[in-house]
């Protein structure tokens, strides 16, 4: 049983990294994308 719940610990943190890393690059394309705006 303790094994099924270390799983899907491990399952539950690795989506979470994949989604700060989406989440990650999208903020810093916006960023990039407004110092692109602003410096025009």
């Amino acid at each position: 049983m303790v094994k099924m719940k270390e799983l899907i610990e491990s399952i539950e943190n690795l989506k979470n990294s994949e989604i700060k890393k989406v989440i990650d690059t999208r903020i810093h394309e916006f960023e990039k994308f407004r110092a692109q705006t602003i410096n025009e």
